[in-house]
Parts: structure tokens; sequence; C-alpha cells
């Protein structure tokens, strides 16, 4: 209640001589309303105090769900391939494109990429196992030959080196 609102009181108490009584009256009203509005803003206090808790937890969870999702992504992408089985695909592609050639023997290859016979033996099993390229059946004593899959020319057109 607003000063104005209780001049006429006042003044009625004065003529009354009720002016102690009517200021006691409003000094408990303004106290009730003072502890009415201490405890709301207690309660605005408590409640932002918690908001601030819960933004914190999901903002937490918020940032382990970005990475749960990052590394599905990365687990359903595979993982990516060695640059001596890239470098592979290239060689396979390069003879493909300028040579002619739809299938390198493994001896070429291996040349090409300048690596030790059982380095390349490696890279090239492993890129037959993941369906990058194919072998030809060999038969003892001949070289074996390896020509790009489907799988394989996809990695080279999109860039996307994964197994």
């Amino acid at each position: 209640m607003r000063m104005v609102e209780w001049l006429p009181a006042i003044l009625s108490a004065l003529k009354d001589g009720k002016l102690a009584e009517i200021l006691r009256a409003k000094i408990e009203l303004l106290d009730t309303e003072k502890t009415i509005a201490v405890g709301q803003r207690d309660l605005a206090a408590t409640q932002l105090a918690q908001a601030k808790v819960k933004i914190e937890a999901l903002e937490s969870e918020n940032a382990q769900l970005k990475a749960e999702i990052e590394e599905a992504v990365q687990r359903s992408q595979g993982q990516p391939l060695d640059e001596c089985e890239i470098r592979i695909l290239k060689v396979l592609q390069h003879r493909l494109d300028k040579k002619g050639q739809d299938e390198v023997r493994e001896d070429d290859i291996i040349a090409d990429l300048g690596v030790e016979k059982t380095k390349g033996d490696y890279y090239l099993s492993t890129l037959v196992r993941g369906g990058f390229i194919h072998i030809d059946l060999i038969t003892y004593g001949t070289v074996a030959t390896f020509a790009l899959q489907q799988k394989g020319r996809e990695c080279l057109v999109t860039g996307k080196f994964f197994r």
C-alpha cells in the first residue's frame, strides 16, 4: 500500500487520537510484505542456483554425447587406411589410367612403392581382405596380379580412405 493511500487514515486518526494504532498496523503490514518479498527473493535465488547446476550438468552431458557421436561416426567410417595402402590404390589407378593396365603385377606395385617385399605383401593382403583390390589366382611360379575393386575406386574418387 502506498503512502498516499494511508494519508486519509492518518489524518482521520489524528482527529480521533488513534494515530499510534494505525501506524503500528501499517508497520506490521509492511513487515509482512517485506517477509514475503524476502522469501520470494530467496526462493528465486535457490531456483536460479538449481537452474545453474542443471545447466552445467546438461552442458557436460551434451559434450559427452557429442564425443560419443563423433566416436560412432568414426567407427561407422572404419579405420583410416595406412599411407602405404593409399599409395597402392593410387599406383593401381595410375597404371589403369595411364598405361591401360587392368591388372598390375605384385613386383611392379612394390617397385613403384619403393618398399620391401614383405611390407608390400602385407599391405596388398590387407587391401584384398578389405575388398579394395582383387588378387588373381596364382599358380606356382607365377607372380600375383592385382586390380582395383569398386570399394578401392570409391575411395580414390571420394578421397575418403577408410576401411
